[in-house]
């Protein structure tokens, strides 16, 4: 219990040596007509946007078309995957699935693809939040 005193004495003496040392601003005055901007009725107010967040993921609709920018891949034979830009300007990675034309289109030819430019069709689906490609085909 003496402990339980000696330790309030010294809380009290702490804060009035705290609230001795310093000042207090003074409180800004409160707004007055004259200092509050008006907002007409009719005036529009700008429509906010809502950014995206990490946890929402915004798919394109299969198919779509772009030219091939980049090409993951081990060797010709051996494609991971690929990134296309429509001509939206937007940029879709996608992986490679078993591609039901895989014989017609080679995955090794998205790389002349993407020397060349041309552009291709990918039909995919989506797993997850990978785009997996199902089927590639020349779009021009």
């Amino acid at each position: 219990m003496t402990v339980n005193r000696h330790l309030g004495g010294l809380v009290i003496t702490a804060i009035v040596a705290i609230a001795g040392c310093g000042t207090v601003a003074p409180a800004p005055p409160a707004p007055t007509a004259s200092t509050v901007p008006s907002v007409s009725p009719s005036a529009s107010a700008p429509t906010p946007t809502i950014a995206p967040t990490a946890s929402v993921s915004v798919f394109p609709s299969s198919p779509v078309v772009g030219i091939v920018t980049k090409v993951d891949a081990e060797s010709l034979s051996k494609v991971t995957g690929f990134t296309l830009r429509t001509t939206e300007g937007k940029s879709y990675e996608f992986l490679i699935g078993h591609l039901v034309n895989g014989k017609e289109f080679p995955p090794g030819h998205l790389a002349e693809h993407q020397a060349t430019g041309s552009p291709i069709k990918v039909t995919f689906h989506v797993e997850g939040s990978e785009l997996v490609a199902t089927r590639l085909d020349d779009a021009s």
